[in-house]
């Protein structure tokens, strides 16, 4: 499969983590936002539409940016998508096959202004790989 197209605009998946150690169980994805154009790039927006992660019974969904950045000129920067888990994507996170490292997909969407003009990428079913921390199982 191919690269999606892009508009000056990329963004690639790095990594999730779903940490449930956390007094607030958490999802985090990190990012590679590239602008190939010659002029600065202020990101709006980016946001998770969707997380499948190998034998999580459901899909995260709607995970948004941390951080509005700007990206320079024909470079790329790291950019994290992140919110707390609802209780019910926690426990069903939790009843999961006990592995930590899991292979998975994501879609995303992302916008962002450069001089003035939008820009905007979207990509559905790229490949991640991520980890998920979870407590100990109890004995």
């Amino acid at each position: 499969m191919g690269r999606a197209p892009h508009s000056g605009l990329e963004v690639r998946p790095v990594h999730y983590t779903i940490d449930l150690t956390r007094s607030v169980p958490t999802v985090e994805v990190e990012l590679l936002a590239i602008n190939y154009r010659k002029h600065p790039l202020s990101l709006r927006e980016v946001k998770i539409t969707r997380l499948s992660v190998g034998s999580i019974a459901a899909a995260i969904d709607n995970i948004p940016l941390a951080v509005e950045p700007t990206i320079e000129p024909h470079s790329a920067f790291l950019v994290y998508c992140e919110r707390a888990l609802a209780d019910s994507e926690a426990r069903v996170a939790a009843a999961s096959v006990p592995n930590s490292i899991y292979g998975g997909s994501v879609s995303i969407t992302a916008r962002g202004v450069i001089r003035g003009k939008e820009v905007s990428y979207v990509a559905s079913a790229l490949k991640i790989d991520g980890r998920l921390n979870r407590l100990p199982s109890p004995m």
